[in-house]
């Protein structure tokens, strides 16, 4: 081969092989954007996974406390105005 056939060979070849980058290039960047996408998706759903685990972990130690403290119990009940049979309720009221 002479000189110019093998310049020519590697002009061609890198030619080929800088359009094929930015094929590539083109045809991943949809691709990287629905992945960002996805990505800010997934984060949202973390951050909500650990809220509800947080309400979770403080409904499940209310309920042991339901159980297990009878003045707790009592105490709840009486803020939500629950009044043993016989007991006589006085509600006081600030003046305006």
């Amino acid at each position: 081969m002479n000189r110019t056939a093998t310049i020519w060979n590697i002009v061609f070849y890198v030619s080929l092989v800088v359009a094929s980058a930015g094929a590539a290039v083109l045809l991943l960047r949809p691709a990287l954007a629905e992945t960002e996408v996805l990505r800010e998706k997934r984060d949202a759903l973390v951050e909500k996974n650990r809220e509800l685990q947080a309400r979770l972990h403080d409904r499940q130690t209310q309920i042991a406390l339901w159980k297990s403290d009878p003045e707790y119990s009592e105490k709840m009940a009486r803020d939500q105005g629950k009044v043993r049979p016989g007991e006589i309720v006085f509600v006081f009221q600030d003046p305006p």
